[in-house]
């Protein structure tokens, strides 16, 4: 219950609260998000690369959060020892971020159905409350950009998401 009050907690802050835009090095914020996540990547064997990250306006705070529950995510739905990319690319007036997984994968009719609030695919044999991927969009939307995920059943996803610059 402590869980789930702190996750409704983090999700309405993060919709009231004012998005402090600084340089961001998405880096240094890969690394501090994967601080946080490093005993479950450790635990489970995961390897995690990442390529050079750019320097992007972000709420920095927010942004660790957002890398914090997409790692989360790619580390829970997993079937052997996760293996996850993080990368950026520059698009126009935007960098793209990915991050792909070798995971579980989303069936085509609920791509959309993740980012909504208490919303699990797996209510059996993985804990959580619903609301990281629905924070992650509020999250990316708060700063001007989008999210979605490419994915297909045993074949892993790739969360994108846009950050304008």
């Amino acid at each position: 219950m402590t869980h789930l009050i702190t996750r409704v907690l983090a999700y309405a802050r993060v919709g009231a609260a004012k998005i402090m835009r600084e340089t961001c090095e998405s880096g240094a914020a890969l690394a501090e998000a994967l601080a946080i996540v490093s005993a479950d990547a450790t635990g489970c064997e995961a390897t995690i690369t990442h390529a050079a990250l750019p320097a992007i306006a972000a709420d920095r705070t927010l942004f660790v959060q957002l890398l914090q529950n997409l790692l989360e995510n790619a580390l829970k739905y997993r079937t052997g020892p996760p293996r996850i990319d993080v990368a950026a690319l520059r698009a126009g007036s935007e960098w793209t971020f990915s991050i792909r997984d070798n995971g579980i994968g989303i069936a085509p009719e609920h791509l959309e159905d993740v980012f909504l609030p208490f919303t699990r695919l797996h209510k059996t044999g993985h804990a959580g409350t619903g609301l990281g991927l629905a924070t992650c969009r509020r999250i990316v939307e708060r700063h001007g950009g989008r999210i979605w995920v490419e994915s297909k059943p045993d074949e892993g996803s790739v969360f994108r998401f846009t950050i304008p610059d």
